[in-house]
């Protein structure tokens, strides 16, 4: 029990793990489907970005006064433009590679993996890839001067700061200088040159392939869609800063445009009006200020006359009056307006003055935004720290709910077994009612047979009577003959009237039903052997009727009568199995219009056929008829009347008379009715006691019979025998006169004669042979004399 319980429990085991992985496979795959959706949209997404990030600045830069400076703005637009899509599609081509990892993993299904390690490793990869991409914080402040001018307009990135080295020297973060020291401009770029080595040293040692992170990282099935999401996020938060940074270099070319537009302006200015210049020496001689007047006055008459071209007025009479006075202020009121001017134009494209106090707050804003990035850093160090605390939270809540699961399991699994148990229970109480159902089909059956054979006995009875009278027919006639015929003649008769004296066997009729009574005669009748072989296969074979005759033509004429049984019983005999008998015998039970001695016929006839079958042993016979018999009751009265009797010592037969009688003392007592229906039911009533009383003592006194018409027979033969030897001599007394001739006979001692003394003999017998047709035909009266007898 327990070795079957154990592998119906494995078997179940599997089963059960087989479909959670089909589960697990299937819901990975529904993840992964969806995450490749996610990943189309972002690409679609950040595509459409782009292309209105760059059509914006296009548009931009389209709106600026010169058209020469615009193309330039577009081309290089479009290498920034070209930059953001190779960087994105790096990081889509990174994304990719995680999927296939994590693809491989679920095949894995791998187990639980340490989330410490695996957010340690997140957070590992997530710095490297700043660096990389240098969006670090600053680890150095820069000093005075510490980044030089390049010839190339180019952006370079150090670990510090993001610097746009063009050939207006603009800076960001750092300050620029026109004009340095040579030794200080070698040690600048040396320091530069050990700088660039070093990232590139460290990046070499640091540079982590997707496969290699992958491994290193061992995410769990469970975990993905959390690590989707912070990558996706930090894509999101990359492509923000590559927008912020294409902004800033956008603008930053403008102010460089403007700048460079304005200061053309200047020196054209400067070209033009000479007085405009930043430097004007003060006009000594009079011919210079002459020049200058005429310049001033042009519109003077060559008369010299002080009036204007288009006006009446008339001017002062000397013009040359305070020239040095107004010369002087008209320079002053210039270097204040150009200081105005360039004010102004600073404050309007916020531009910084390339002087000490202008890098001064240059390099403070630098400050500031690096201790701004710090604290941003910070915050996303305490936000990755709450996320490391949520995931250990939920590794907890993991394994609190698996233990849950195990113990919901094992549970399970003990009510599985239990119910296992019942379902065994059930079947073998199943078991127990088929065999006995099939105990009660074999009660009824062998009930069936004691039938049967009463029949038979029966017949057989007949049939003896009928021999016995001719037996006593021929005794008759061979007495008549013995003086007629000699001797040798006389042993030729009894031979010959043995032959006929044998008889015809009588078999009833067979025509395909009730094949188990028609087969208990048979054998009976083979079992007697009072008939030859070949008298009882012509009996069988004349016994058959309509299409049973054809079942025996397969078989040959010279067969024996086992033979044909055989061959009648594959054809017409029983189907029923040893299981279904026990199953009639245990669940068949008492009638209502039954009778208790019809039941307890019925029950022997049922017990018999589980014998023949070999299912129950004879030497229970006792215990099992009378169980079966007592418990099969209709009446519990009668039950609980006979239960002295069923726990007593008592065999079955005697059990089965004590019932009878307290089934007649129950129905007498029922009915109460008027004397005359009384005495009505007595009178018919009476015969049927005697009926039962001849049913219960009808084997022993058929037997009885048997053995008295054995002996009569066997006293007729020795008669017979020595009524041969006595013939032919002269002989006083009891045997015949043998010298005498003629019909004559002698006399015994009593002077009689022995043909009268034989016939004296018989009397008896035929008294005894009258006295049982009697009780054939009218079994009441037998039964009325017994009864007044007792």
């Amino acid at each position: 029990m327990e070795k079957s319980r154990i592998s119906l429990a494995s078997k179940e085991e599997r089963r059960r793990k087989s479909e959670e992985r089909k589960q697990m496979k299937e819901r990975m795959e529904k993840e992964m489907q969806l995450l490749e959706q996610q990943r189309m949209l972002l690409m679609e997404n950040r595509n459409r970005e782009t292309i209105q990030q760059s059509n914006e600045m296009l548009n931009d830069s389209e709106e600026d006064e010169y058209e020469g400076e615009c193309v330039e703005e577009e081309e290089s637009v479009e290498q920034e433009k070209f930059g953001y899509t190779k960087y994105m599609s790096q990081e889509l081509k990174d994304i990719e590679a995680v999927l296939l990892q994590k693809q491989k993993e679920r095949n894995k299904l791998c187990s639980d993996g340490d989330i410490d390690e695996i957010m340690k490793s997140n957070e590992r990869q997530r710095k490297r890839f700043f660096s990389e991409n240098g969006v670090t914080r600053m680890s150095t402040v820069p000093d005075l001067g510490s980044f030089e001018k390049y010839q190339d307009d180019e952006i370079e990135e150090t670990d510090s700061v993001l610097v746009d080295t063009s050939i207006k020297g603009y800076a960001v973060g750092g300050r620029f200088s026109y004009e340095q020291d040579p030794k200080r401009e070698e040690m600048e770029r040396k320091r530069d040159i050990m700088m660039k080595i070093r990232n590139k040293e460290t990046r070499e040692k640091e540079k982590i392939t997707s496969e290699n992170i992958l491994e290193k990282l061992g995410l769990l099935d469970e975990d993905i869609e959390n690590s989707i999401a912070e990558e996706i996020k930090k894509c999101e938060e990359d492509t923000e800063k590559a927008k912020r940074h294409l902004s800033s270099m956008v603008k930053l070319k403008k102010e460089r445009k403007i700048f460079e537009r304005q200061t053309r302006t200047q020196d054209e200015r400067e070209g033009a009006n000479p007085k405009l210049q930043k430097h004007v020496t003060f006009p000594d001689t009079p011919d210079k200020i002459k020049k200058i007047m005429k310049e001033r006055y042009s519109n003077i008459n060559e008369t010299g006359s002080i009036y204007d071209k288009k006006s009446t007025e008339i001017k002062d009479e000397n013009p040359f009056q305070n020239t040095r006075r107004e010369l002087y202020q008209d320079e002053l009121n210039d270097n204040e307006e150009s200081e105005n001017r360039s004010e102004e134009r600073n404050k309007e494209n916020k531009r910084p003055l390339y002087s000490e106090p202008a890098y001064s707050s240059e390099y403070r804003e630098a400050m500031q935004k690096m201790k701004s990035r710090s604290r941003e850093l910070d915050e996303i160090k305490k936000g990755q720290e709450l996320e490391l605390s949520k995931m250990l939270e939920q590794k907890r809540q993991f394994k609190i709910q698996r233990q849950k699961k195990l113990e919901e399991e094992a549970e399970l699994q003990e009510s599985i077994e239990e119910l296992e148990l019942k379902e065994k229970e059930i079947e073998l109480n199943q078991l127990k009612a088929s065999k006995l159902k099939m105990e009660m089909e074999a009660i009824r059956k062998d009930d069936e047979c004691v039938k049967k054979n009463l029949k038979i006995l029966r017949l057989r009875r007949c049939e003896l009577l009928e021999r016995i009278q001719l037996k006593k027919t021929s005794l008759e006639t061979e007495t008549k003959e013995k003086v007629k015929k000699p001797e040798p003649k006389i042993e030729s008769g009894i031979l010959k009237q043995d032959h006929v004296f044998v008889g015809k066997p009588f078999v009833p009729a067979f025509d395909g039903k009730n094949f188990e009574d028609w087969k208990i005669e048979v054998e009976c009748l083979v079992k007697s052997k009072m008939y030859p072989e070949p008298l009882l296969t012509q009996g069988i074979r004349a016994s058959l009727k309509g299409n049973t005759r054809r079942s025996l033509q397969s078989l040959n004429p010279s067969a024996t009568s086992a033979e044909l049984l055989e061959k009648l019983e594959e054809v017409y005999g029983s189907l029923k199995e040893s299981d279904a008998l026990m199953q009639d015998f245990y669940s068949s039970k008492q009638n209502p219009s039954e009778s208790a001695s019809d039941w307890g016929v019925r029950v022997e006839n049922l017990f018999q056929k589980l014998v023949r079958k070999g299912e129950i042993d004879t030497s229970q016979r006792n215990t099992i008829l009378k169980r079966k018999f007592w418990r099969g009751l209709y009446r519990d009265k009668l039950r609980e009347a006979m239960r002295v009797s069923h726990e007593s010592t008592d065999t079955f037969e005697i059990m089965r008379k004590k019932t009878r009688k307290e089934e007649e003392e129950m129905d007498s007592d029922s009915k109460v009715v008027s004397q005359n229906e009384t005495e009505h039911s007595s009178k018919v009533h009476q015969p049927i006691r005697t009926i039962q009383n001849t049913k219960e003592s009808k084997i022993d006194t058929v037997l009885n019979r048997m053995e008295a018409l054995e002996r009569e027979i066997q006293e007729l033969k020795r008669d017979k025998s020595q009524g041969v030897k006595d013939r032919g001599g002269f002989f006083r007394g009891r045997s015949r006169f043998r010298g005498g001739r003629g019909e004559y006979r002698g006399r015994g001692r009593d002077g009689r004669d022995e043909s009268q003394r034989r016939e004296n003999k018989r009397e008896p017998l035929k008294e005894k042979v009258d006295k049982q047709q009697q009780e054939q035909t009218n079994p009441e009266k037998s039964d009325k004399k017994e009864q007044l007898n007792e």
